[in-house]
């Protein structure tokens, strides 16, 4: 992970158990809210909902999100992107027009963990393969 650039490698849940760690990585596990497996579920650190809603709606199921489910970072999906929130954290507006909603989210995850106490605006490339796509986010007022 570069400074405004953020490489995300997906792969599928069932082969998490077998990659390796490595010390330049961070793996996460990302489920969408309507995933059937509740393992999988149950388990992952961001739950993102791919519905599209209002911000204000957004913000809501993201609230439900994480009073239902252990995950640390709870999405839901809005016109230009997603309405991201940490368990203990402020919400995040993220515009991320063309990226898929766990991927952005799984990208988002990454940079702000990279950066625990950051509070302002942040920009960055999220890239998976050949995709790229352009992040910007801003907080939400509390």
């Amino acid at each position: 992970m570069g400074g405004d650039e953020v490489v995300v490698e997906r792969y599928p849940a069932a082969v998490a158990r077998y990659r390796q760690a490595s010390v330049h990585r961070e793996h996460v596990l990302v489920a969408e809210d309507t995933e059937l497996d509740t393992e999988v579920r149950d388990n992952a650190e961001v739950v993102v909902s791919s519905t599209r809603r209002s911000v204000a709606e957004a913000r809501r199921r993201v609230d439900v999100l994480l009073a239902d489910m252990f995950c640390s970072l709870a999405g839901a999906a809005v016109d230009d992107g997603l309405v991201l929130r940490f368990r203990h954290g402020p919400a995040w507006r993220v515009r991320a027009r063309g990226g898929h909603a766990a991927l952005v989210a799984a990208a988002v995850h990454a940079w702000l963990v990279a950066r625990p106490h950051h509070t302002g605006d942040f920009r960055f490339t999220a890239r998976a393969g050949d995709l790229a796509v352009r992040v910007r986010a801003i907080p939400l007022d509390p």
